[in-house]
């Protein structure tokens, strides 16, 4: 997802300048703890959180996120202001992405020595104390019709 730089801060690219520059103090994600949570996405400000839109710019910066900006974004059900609609589908595209190469952790594991299934997170087999061969690919998901219950 692309943005840009502004004292420190990351800002969506087609976030206004004259709102960066013109930010009332206690808002936005510098000051606002909400903004920071709901109005970014991976340390990148998208928009003000819900109750700085409301309560100090008076809706004329949006209507604000109330949930997370990528959980509202993915839904792709809401109207968002005209800059955020400008970049949505190119950060579903990001968040769609990120979520594909996002490793997830095994749920289970043959051992290769002794084919012991192990339900656990350590790095050896319960059985015969030997070290997972594949340990880095955290991917891989072993094949249920090997697995025998005794």
């Amino acid at each position: 997802m692309l943005y840009k730089l502004v004292n420190g801060i990351n800002y969506i690219t087609s976030f206004p300048d004259e709102w960066i520059f013109n930010n009332i103090i206690g808002t936005g994600p510098k000051h606002c703890i909400n903004c920071q949570t709901y109005g970014c996405i991976d340390n990148i400000f998208i928009g003000y959180c819900a109750n700085c839109c409301q309560h100090i710019y008076n809706f004329e910066r949006g209507e604000g996120f109330e949930a997370y900006a990528s959980e509202l974004i993915l839904e792709n059900n809401t109207i968002f202001s005209e800059y955020i609609e400008r970049e949505k589908f190119n950060i579903i595209a990001y968040l769609e992405n990120k979520n594909k190469i996002t490793a997830s952790p095994r749920l289970y594991w043959d051992c290769d020595y002794c084919q012991s299934v192990n339900f656990n997170n350590v790095n050896y087999c319960q059985t015969c104390k030997e070290i997972i061969s594949n340990i880095t690919d955290h991917n891989i998901l072993s094949n249920f019709n090997n697995m025998s219950i005794d």
